[in-house]
């Protein structure tokens, strides 16, 4: 009878928390988020696949020892002739980086600055400064130490009032990136990230502002202030203030609800039945302000209208930042699309992810059949679309992040961040510019984002200007 007792005991007891765990699974509640990674791996095992980025690779990158989350498949096309971007300061676990240029001309006169994960000696961030000859002639390289003392005076000023704020090291590449005419950069520093920050182009901290913030960070009223977007599943709007860092305005995705109740868009993944969101309901990655001098092009549109991005939706939109109304929307024709850009023609580009498996590489899993990314160029007024470039002409497939960039002479600059790659293809698709940010043979680190400036964006002469160990 004692030991029927004690087996009923653990029966009930393996059944409770069997049910549990299928309750948590199943609602994505505690402890879902921490048993979900090596729920993933399991499954690959059982299923003789890979598990990408293991329990042990994570341990690697988080002890220092490798930068496994960062790392990609390295993608090469056999046929190019690329040469090594000897890059002073990475450290020498890694291999410099490879360029391609035609040898005509690979850009329009100007500089290409590219973010992302360089591993460099003194951080795993950073941007370099490439000119039009290929050469990298800058590096910034953000000092994490700034946050850590903008965290412990928050915390000691809130001492007290239950609002501990602690460091969060970033486990995933940073995004969001802007570049200024004094050579100063703004970014987030990654997920879960600890918030914004503003370095000169000596990479000397010039403001840090706290929070979780995620995608992007684009520039309005010349460059006076900047939208960027709080938390995957917050969603609040920032308007801030470019030189102190403060915030100017905040609109929230609720608030924009509240204001369009003849539109259902934003509520498409609220589960009526179960009375709950789904997971991840909006996902917005991108805002941009409509800017003055293209305001004439776009006739139902005013200057300061807000472009957005919601990945979960696969949907486009664009807002009055007084009235929070939906002024149009596009959905379905893109898929978990990120960076729509306003262009001088009256048009709006996207970027275009086409995700369509797990792991990308440009395959699905079922039937082995290229998928592709790929550039679209949307007419709002007619709602019609044309695809500026297919990734099929060079093998481009991004299935997280991304952005692109018009070039004035109507070639795009493309980063496709999980092939640790920027790209350029002219007007007839040719690429004629290529960046692969190779780690070794057979990997590359991932990047962010890619920005082309003119010659003469800079106050000064990029070339000419020193800053020590920081800066080259």
């Amino acid at each position: 009878m004692k030991y029927l007792s004690i087996f009923a005991g653990i029966f009930l007891l393996t059944l409770f928390f069997f049910t549990w765990g299928f309750i948590a699974a199943e609602h994505e509640k505690f402890p879902w988020e921490l048993i979900k990674p090596v729920d993933k791996e399991i499954s690959a095992f059982i299923k003789g696949g890979e598990a990408r980025q293991g329990a042990m690779d994570r341990l690697k990158h988080d002890l220092g020892i490798r930068p496994e989350r960062m790392l990609e498949d390295l993608w090469k096309n056999k046929e190019r002739d690329y040469s090594s971007a000897e890059t002073k300061g990475l450290k020498q676990r890694r291999d410099d980086p490879l360029l391609f240029m035609d040898e005509n001309r690979a850009f329009p006169p100007g500089y290409i600055i590219i973010w992302g994960a360089f591993d460099f000696e003194q951080s795993l961030y950073g941007a370099i400064l490439i000119d039009e000859n290929g050469r990298v002639i800058h590096k910034w390289i953000p000092d994490p130490d700034a946050f850590r003392q903008e965290i412990d005076k928050r915390s000691h000023e809130e001492q007290g009032r239950g609002d501990e704020i602690k460091y969060k090291t970033p486990k995933d590449l940073p995004q969001g990136f802007s570049v200024f005419p004094d050579g100063s950069v703004v970014f987030n520093d990654g997920d879960p990230g600890n918030g914004m920050q503003r370095i000169d182009f000596c990479s000397e901290p010039l403001w840090v502002k706290l929070g979780s913030f995620n995608h992007s960070i684009t520039k309005q009223q010349n460059d006076q202030a900047l939208w960027t977007i709080e938390g995957d599943s917050v969603n609040r709007l920032h308007k801030i203030d470019a030189d102190t860092g403060k915030t100017k305005n905040i609109i929230e995705i609720s608030g924009i609800m509240k204001s369009n109740p003849e539109d259902d868009i934003l509520s498409l993944r609220y589960d009526d039945l179960d009375n709950r969101w789904l997971n991840d309901r909006w996902h917005f990655n991108d805002a941009e302000a409509l800017p003055a001098r293209y305001a004439d092009s776009f006739e139902d549109f005013n200057t300061g209208d807000l472009l957005l991005s919601s990945r979960s939706l696969n949907a486009l939109m664009v807002v009055d930042p007084e009235t929070e109304k939906i002024k149009w929307r596009s959905m379905g024709s893109f898929l978990r699309q990120h960076d729509p850009d306003w262009q001088e023609d009256g048009t709006i580009t996207v970027y275009d992810n086409q995700t369509r498996d797990a792991r990308g590489g440009g395959r699905r899993k079922e039937d082995e059949t290229p998928k592709f990314s790929r550039i679209l160029s949307i007419e709002p007024d007619k709602n019609e679309q044309e695809t500026l470039y297919n990734g099929s002409t060079d093998w481009f497939y991004s299935r997280i992040r991304g952005k692109h960039q018009v070039l004035p002479d109507g070639s795009i600059l493309i980063t496709s961040s999980v092939q640790g790659r920027v790209f350029i293809a002219d007007k007839k698709g040719k690429t004629v510019f290529e960046f692969l940010n190779r780690y070794d043979d057979k990997q590359s680190l991932l990047v962010s984002e890619a920005v082309w400036v003119p010659k003469d964006y800079f106050d000064f002469a990029p070339e000419e200007k020193t800053c020590g160990s920081s800066g080259s």
